[in-house]
């Protein structure tokens, strides 16, 4: 074959591998990762055929499944496989079904999910007989290739059979979830089928014995009824059951594309996509009555699902639109039930409750609509049943507004709002959320006063209507009453006996008896008809309506006014008879004793004379008196008195008061002469009090002794009414007495804290009662009756504090603030010298209530009284809801006395948390609040959690959440407002949509707000979030690469990552169009990523790639492997197809490269790995192995292929380096002749190119997948040499195969010719000796290859890590870099390490690393940590000469011979080293133990005496050390030492990444870090082209002079920093870092 048609030949195998690989990536999409679903997706598939000759020959379509031990047959009456349904079922992705609708294909993909379950599928129908085959780990062709099957049993032209043959594989659980899937097919599932009517399920037992037969049908009845009907025959006993359904049947319009499908051309153009059918169903009984289920109806349209169909994408804005075709299908069900006999009346049931359920966003969405459809719809019947109604409109009335009957009091009005009567409550009860409302109770009066209107069509007035009717009505009047008195008093609903009806209110009604005696009907009163008060219910309405009793006296009195004679009024004998009856019958109910007052006229200066006398004009109080009603003794009966009779020892004064009663004195109270002890004030006292008060205390001074008695004594009620009077006061203002105080010596004291304008109120007293014998007596008076002097002196200074509240409520007006301070000081003493402390303090506290607290100015607050519950004493000062009183007293002189009377007395606390609470919730109705005072409540609060217990804390977070307490003030990214906890992020670099970022303006208080409230920090799911919405909005690419970045972050940092099944369905990607610039998509478009420089310069402008750069691509890493995009990077995607471009080639002579004698190693490679080329035997295989030439020659050509859009992107190479030609007898490789070249191609192309080809199926052509280990033991053999390589693969873990080893071994004799890279003359490497960054770093491959770790066979994560070395994360293909390698400004001192050979044979094995870690260990126990400052004194130490041991030969005399175990040894001695610095650092770092070094060569150390118990790290290793300073220790550490800014950092709490690079030479040594450590330092950098985020801090501690007495370390906090500041210098390939010249460094911020 020639040269230009292998090409061709190669290019067509190229394409038929893309093509494959299109279908594997459909087929991953389109199948259902549930088996579970398999059999839906062959009813769906059945459902869809065509049954047009069934249809025609009336026969019901149908589908049967037969389910046997491994098989299950699958028959269908179908009209047969057409042309379009053969090639559809041999697509992939293609179907004869248009996209417009639905998800499943004809005989298309939706059939490939029987593979699920089956590895063989045989398809008969009509002449056709063929099947697909297969199985777990084939390529897929099997799915898409028919192969022709000749079958014994034909099947009936009518008929298409599938017989499907079950894994023989399958487990018995998987096997038991198939068979439950066909046990659990029901009938309902027939409702939603557009063709089928019938589905039989039969089932056999092991032995292919029926022993179950299951036949499912639908009928559909006339008009919109389906019966459903399933015939279970099992046991020889067969069971029937029928079930009802209501269909309605709807389309929704302008529906958008679905984002799970493809669609046609000629779908877009029609816009078929725009239109969907919406089927409800509703479950009924025989009856046609609801059958209530708690889904309420079933709904069936073509909603977007998710990749199992197991849920629908709520999300989805096609599922959102189809909200509004389901409310408009059910309001069209809702109106068809309205014209049913029986559910016009119970419709209501199906309609979805809030209560049901927790609804979430979306199905709460669809409540909305129904409930706003339903209030734009008649759907109720009125009483009259003429008309539907919408439900606003219509009104249930409550029971008291019906009858006895049930029927309305009062008739409907017009239009109609009586809600019909066969509705039932408990249906009513689910209309209340959707408007339906009772009448109300004003309406109904209304009702009521419309038909008292009306008069003779008044149901209330007529005769006819029944007491039961009367008592309905009054019994509702009661109840609104109590609502609506004024409405129910103006009714005019009290009928007289005139034979009117009147209202209640301003109109005085009487019952028609008194004491059962009738009242005469002339006397002028409104008398209710008798009638009616028989009536219980009238009568207690009458009463509410305030209809009186008459007294007995007043009827008596009314009778009597007409027979005085000067005004007699009865006009006839029946009338006066009348009267008289009821006189004489009421006589012994009217006994009230006359009580004529007659006195002495005398001229005493407070006798009855002086002070009855009616006044013209007070001369004094500016008042007339009208005088009081007495009699007096006429002059003429004093004057020439008879003389006294002979026995009679009275005179005849005192004789006319005994036996007239004539009295001499005034009485102060009286018992209206009767016998009882009832005594009140006197009309004559209250007179005196009210009409004299200039006069009263002359009065009381004068009349007291005479009035006062023994029993009077026993009733304390009258010298109480006595000193409830009010009574002048010097400045003429009225106050009871018992408040006043007499103006006496000892009372003086007082005024000195009253101002001249300040109201006391001392007894007024006249001038000629102010003389020493008058105010003695006074004094009696008052200690008689309690007034005029205080009970204590703490009463004494509380009422002269409160009247100087009274006299300056303003508080602004108070002058002297002294005087309030001392009245507080006095009264603070006599509590402390009481007796009774107790009585005392609530005495004080009672007193206080009054507001006498006074609130000093202080700011811009003015001064104020208030109320103790006003008041704390230790609060913040700007309280609004509260005053804090103790900044306002600091100023106060000698102020203990005041916190001791507001803190100790009066029992003035604290603020709680509680008044906080209350503050923040009265702030929140301020416009502009003041953010200072809010953070200082903030801080109180969280000062006062620390003691509050678990129960407290967490009603205190409920109420910041519910109550919404957290104030964020506006910013350019934040709106002004108040939001709950959940509302809120903490974060200081994104922000997430519907939700507040706070820690910018609170970014003191972490504590606080996410500790202790649990203010949610930034989180994973929250990114994702965001991103997601980021790509459903129209958003820029600047701010989606920046949540990008973020995610890439947390990606790195956390272990647990949720689905990115939404973030591969949004427009995300930022994409670079050839020629159009950058756009963003999803990741349905086929783009790729650049993640090789050349690739991306060669496929620049010609493809579609990810627009980052390929640094960027490298750290992105982790969102990449998380999308799972990794096979879109160039160095997967791209193919290279190579040839010869010239025959001249010759075979190498280098036994070193001579492939064939490695033969056996790689035969070994191939078995282990699965090689599909060692399928058909090993020895075969190792022959052809063995049969391997390497050519040089000088021209190799090659072609690199990149596929996009269907189409093959192409880029010529003028040469290659290797190319592989596999002739009949055998492989042939080419190689060109240039040695470095050559070089470089054995070291990184060779081993990958060759594993491919072992691993490609000679048959398909088809590369099976590889992982890291692969090529590295691949590597290993090709440089080994050949005697070595047998004992490589075993220590590698590759298993032995059964065909010997036959190669020669010619080895012996031959002089090893190493892989070495050629030099240059003169070349002086400056490779870094025993630096142990080679651990794990240095082995990482440039792997182009998909790979992955499950494809192992027999390989442990632990034999993967002895050569894929970055054991941090899962193999990735195309994440890995070449090794960093960083090299130092000076040069490496010349000291001598042994060759591993040396060391094997020194003999010198664990010994010498014990010492080496005893050196380690006491070298850090006796460190330093290094400060960072001004003086560099590392960088002295370093200028002083190094000076080895003199055993230096032997110093690292360690076991192993292999470089990388050794420096395994190394690296775990320098990261001992640092661990024993942090565990002894002052003060010590909480909670840092063995568990936070989490390296995997930690083992290494268990051969000290202090580290014997450490056990292996068996975790994922994200850094040699982890960290996270949880109480600052650390961070304030490094800030005092000068790596951290402390204005930035001082307090802050992050996570701490510790990576440990050691070497036994000086610290200028060059050291590697692997692709993800760099992922890793630049994630977590916070450097100024960094997000600034302080969550993380990444340190590479320097460990060096490992072993040595000088042991050290240097510590590079942030190296991703430093190298921007060029502190480190990072070198293009070598990616060589070298320190920056500049010794004086400022700390990161």
């Amino acid at each position: 074959m020639t040269p230009e048609a292998r090409r061709q030949v190669e290019e067509a195998m190229l394409i038929k591998d893309e093509l494959i690989g299109s279908s594997v990536i459909t087929l991953a999409k389109n199948l259902y990762k549930s088996s579970a679903r398999f059999v839906f997706e062959l009813l769906q598939n059945a459902d869809d055929n065509s049954y047009t000759r069934a249809k025609t020959s009336s026969t019901d379509p149908y589908v049967s499944f037969h389910v046997y031990n491994r098989r299950i047959v699958v028959e269908s009456n179908e009209d047969g496989f057409a042309y379009q349904n053969l090639v559809a079922i041999c697509n992939v992705g293609k179907s004869s079904k248009t996209g417009a609708q639905g998800y499943i294909g004809e005989k298309g993909i939706g059939f490939k999910s029987v593979f699920m379950v089956a590895w063989k599928a045989v398809i008969q129908s009509g002449d056709l007989s063929f099947c697909f085959q297969h199985r777990k780990g084939d390529s897929g062709m099997g799915m898409i290739s028919p192969i022709w099957e000749d079958v014994e049993d034909v099947v009936p032209s009518h008929m298409t059979r599938i017989t499907l043959f079950l894994h023989g594989s399958i487990l018995d659980d998987d096997m038991e979830t198939t068979l439950r899937q066909f046990q659990e097919i029901e009938s309902t599932f027939l409702l939603f089928m557009k063709n089928l009517k019938k589905i039989y399920v039969t089932m056999y037992d092991e032995n292919d014995e029926q022993h179950s037969c299951a036949i499912y049908s639908i009928n559909h009845q006339s008009g919109t009824l389906v019966d459903l009907k399933s015939e279970i025959l099992k046991n020889g006993e067969t069971e029937v059951h029928s079930k009802h359904y209501h269909l309605t049947k709807g389309i929704a319009h302008g529906l958008p594309m679905s984002d799970n499908r493809k669609y046609t051309d000629d779908d877009i153009s029609r816009g078929a996509y725009k239109t969907a059918e919406i089927v409800l169903a509703y479950p009924l009984d025989d009856r046609s009555i609801p059958i209530i289920q708690p889904q309420h109806f079933l709904i069936h349209t073509d909603f977007d699902t998710d990749a199992s169909r197991q849920d629908i994408l709520k999300s989805s804005a096609r599922n959102i639109r189809l909200l509004d075709g389901i409310a408009e299908t059910f309001i069209k069900a809702t109106l068809q039930f309205c014209k049913h006999s029986t559910l016009r009346y119970q419709w209501m049931r199906y309609l979805p409750q809030e209560s049901d359920y927790p609804w979430d966003d979306f199905w709460g969405k669809l409540l909305e609509k129904i409930n706003l459809s339903l209030q734009e719809t008649p759907v109720l019947w009125t009483r009259s049943h003429n008309s539907l109604h919408r439900i606003q409109a219509i009104r249930r009335l409550r029971h008291d507004m019906l009858d006895e009957e049930g029927n309305p009091l009062f008739p409907d009005s017009t239009p109609e709002r009586y809600l019909a009567a066969e509705y039932s409550i408990t249906d009513l009860k689910r209309l209340k959320s959707y408007g339906l409302t009772s009448m109300q109770v004003k309406a109904f009066l209304e009702k009521v006063r419309l038909d008292l209107d009306m008069d003779s069509d008044s149901y209330v007035k007529a005769s006819s209507t029944d007491e039961g009717w009367h008592s309905r009505l009054a019994k509702f009047l009661i109840s609104a009453g109590k609502d609506y008195p004024f409405t129910v008093q103006t009714l005019g609903i009290v009928p007289l006996v005139e034979g009117i009806w009147t209202r209640s209110r301003n109109i005085s009604i009487y019952y028609s008896h008194a004491k059962g005696y009738p009242i005469p009907t002339d006397l002028g009163l409104n008398l209710v008809d008798p009638q009616a008060e028989k009536n219980p219910q009238r009568k207690q309405l009458f009463d509410s309506l305030g209809v009186e009793n008459s007294k007995i006296s007043d009827i008596r009195n009314l009778i009597l006014d007409k027979y005085r004679y000067t005004s007699i009024t009865v006009q006839d004998l029946a009338t006066s008879r009348n009267h008289l009856n009821f006189l004489y019958l009421t006589m012994h109910l009217d006994m009230a004793p006359r009580n004529d007052m007659v006195y002495f006229s005398d001229d005493k200066p407070y006798g009855a004379w002086d002070l009855f006398q009616a006044v013209g004009c007070d001369t004094i109080s500016q008042r007339v008196d009208p005088g009081f009603d007495v009699s007096f003794i006429h002059d003429e009966y004093m004057e020439n008195p008879p003389s006294q009779p002979e026995g009679e020892h009275r005179s005849w004064r005192t004789w006319l008061r005994d036996f007239l009663h004539v009295r001499n004195f005034i009485p102060l109270f009286t018992n209206n002469g009767l016998s009882t002890p009832d005594y009140h004030l006197s009309g004559e006292c209250l007179y005196v009090a009210k009409h004299r008060p200039e006069k009263f205390i002359g009065f009381l001074l004068e009349n007291w002794k005479e009035s006062d008695s023994e029993e009077l004594h026993k009733t304390p009620g009258p010298a109480t009414d006595l000193l409830q009077l009010e009574v002048l006061c010097e400045d003429g203002t009225r106050y009871p007495l018992s408040e006043t105080y007499l103006p006496i010596d000892e009372h003086k004291h007082a005024k000195k804290f009253l101002d001249d304008t300040d109201f006391f109120p001392w007894l007024r007293i006249e001038d000629s009662l102010n003389n020493e014998a008058n105010l003695s007596k006074l004094r009696v008076l008052a200690t008689r009756f309690g007034f005029g002097y205080p009970k204590s002196d703490v009463e004494f200074y509380l009422r002269i504090l409160l009247y100087v509240y009274l006299s300056d409520i303003d508080a602004t007006d108070v002058n002297r603030e002294t005087r309030i301070y001392e009245l507080y000081s006095r009264i603070e003493a006599r509590y402390r010298e009481s007796v009774d402390r107790d009585s005392c303090r609530r005495q004080v506290k009672h007193a206080f209530l009054s507001s006498l607290i006074y609130v000093p100015a202080i700011g811009s607050q003015a001064a104020c009284w208030a109320e103790p519950e006003k008041c704390l004493w230790d609060a913040p000062v700007h309280m609004r809801t509260k005053f804090s009183l103790q900044p306002r007293y600091e100023n106060v002189q000698n102020n203990s006395y005041v916190k001791y009377l507001f803190c100790k007395i009066i029992e003035i606390p604290d603020a709680n948390v509680d008044d906080l609470i209350e503050e923040l919730r009265n702030i929140q109705d301020i416009e502009t609040p003041d953010f200072d005072h809010i953070s200082n409540i903030y801080g109180e609060i969280h000062t006062m959690a620390a003691n509050m217990d678990n129960s407290e804390c967490d009603r205190l977070r409920k109420e910041f959440e519910t109550k919404k307490l957290i104030y964020v003030s506006a910013d350019e990214s934040t709106t002004c407002g108040w939001y709950s906890v959940s509302e809120c992020l903490w974060s200081t670099t994104t922000g997430i949509k519907g939700m507040t970022t706070i820690s910018e303006q609170y970014e003191e208080m972490f504590d606080f707000f996410v500790e202790y409230l649990g203010v949610p920090t930034l989180t994973l799911e929250m990114v994702v979030d965001k991103l997601a919405h980021q790509g459903a909005e129209e958003t820029s690419v600047k701010d989606i690469k920046d949540t990008i970045w973020r995610l890439n972050a947390l990606l790195q940092k956390e272990d647990k990552h949720p689905s990115s099944d939404r973030i591969l369905k949004r427009t995300v990607f930022p994409v670079r169009y050839p020629g159009e610039g950058v756009g963003l998509c999803s990741s349905e478009t086929d783009f790729a990523i650049a993640d090789r420089e050349h690739l991306s310069g060669l496929f620049s402008g010609e493809s579609k790639t990810l627009d980052f750069e390929v640094n960027d691509i490298i750290r992105l890493g982790p969102f990449l492997r998380w999308t799972n995009l990794e096979s879109r990077y160039l160095s997967c995607c791209v193919k290279e197809l190579s040839a010869l471009c010239s025959g001249d080639s010759q075979k190498l002579v280098a036994h070193d490269r001579d492939i064939a004698p490695k033969a056996h190693g790689l035969l070994r490679i191939a078995v282990h790995f699965g090689s599909p080329r060692v399928r058909s035997g090993e020895q075969p295989f190792y022959d052809e192995l063995q049969k391997i030439e390497v050519h040089e020659t000088d021209g190799i050509s090659s072609q690199l292929h990149l596929s996009q859009d269907g189409k093959v992107i192409k880029v010529d190479l003028s040469s290659s380096e290797l190319h592989l030609q596999d002739h009949k007898d055998g492989l042939k490789i080419y190689v060109l002749r240039d040695e470095e070249i050559q070089y470089q191609c054995f070291l990184d192309r060779m081993p990958k190119a060759l594993l491919e080809w072992i691993m490609t199926n000679p048959k398909t052509g088809i590369c099976e997948r590889f992982n890291d280990k692969a090529i590295n033991v691949i590597s290993t053999v090709i440089q080994a040499q050949n005697k070595f390589i047998s004992m490589a693969m075993t220590r590698a873990g590759i298993m032995s195969v059964e065909t010997p080893d036959n190669s020669v071994n010619d080895e012996q004799n031959e002089t090893p010719t190493p892989l070495s890279r050629p030099t240059e003359e003169g070349d002086n490497s400056t490779e870094s000796e025993g630096d142990s960054d080679w651990d794990r770093d240095t082995l990482v491959q440039d792997i182009r290859h998909p790979s992955s770790h499950d494809d192992l066979v027999g390989v442990s994560n632990e034999e993967s890590e002895t050569y894929t070395t970055t054991a941090r994360s899962e193999s990735s293909s195309s994440r890995a870099l070449n090794p960093l390698t960083i090299t130092p400004q000076r040069g490496i001192a010349s000291s001598h390490i042994p060759s591993p050979l040396s060391v094997a044979q020194s003999g010198q094995v664990d010994l010498e690393y014990l010492r080496i870690l005893s050196s380690v260990v006491t070298a850090a126990r006796r460190a330093l940590f290094p400060s960072r400052g001004i003086f560099d004194m590392e960088a002295l130490a370093r200028s002083l000469p190094t000076v080895l041991p003199e055993n230096n030969g032997e110093y690292f005399g360690l076991r192993s011979s292999e470089k990388i175990e050794r420096d395994k040894k190394i690296g775990a001695a320098g990261e001992l080293y640092v661990f024993e610095v942090l565990s002894r650092l002052t003060p010590a770092l909480p909670g840092f133990s063995r568990s936070n070094w989490e390296s995997n060569i930690r083992k290494y150390v268990t051969i000290h005496h202090d580290y014997t118990t450490l056990d292996s790290w068996s975790g994922i290793e994200t850094a040699d050390i982890t960290y996270y300073d949880s109480e600052s220790i650390l961070t304030n550490f490094l800030v005092d030492k000068g790596y951290l800014n402390g204005s930035e950092w001082s307090g802050k709490r992050p996570r701490y990444f510790l990576e440990v690079k050691s070497t036994i030479g000086p610290c200028e040594n060059a050291f590697f870090m692997s692709g993800s450590q760099y992922e890793l330092m630049q994630a977590n950098s916070n450097g100024p082209s960094r997000s600034g985020q302080q969550n993380s801090i990444y340190i590479i501690f320097r460990v060096f002079n490992v072993g040595k007495d000088s042991a050290q370390m240097k510590v590079y906090v942030d190296p991703e920093a430093m190298r921007e500041r060029n502190e480190l210098r990072f070198t293009a390939k070598a990616w060589s870092i070298v320190p920056g010249s500049s010794q004086i460094r400022e700390p990161i911020n």
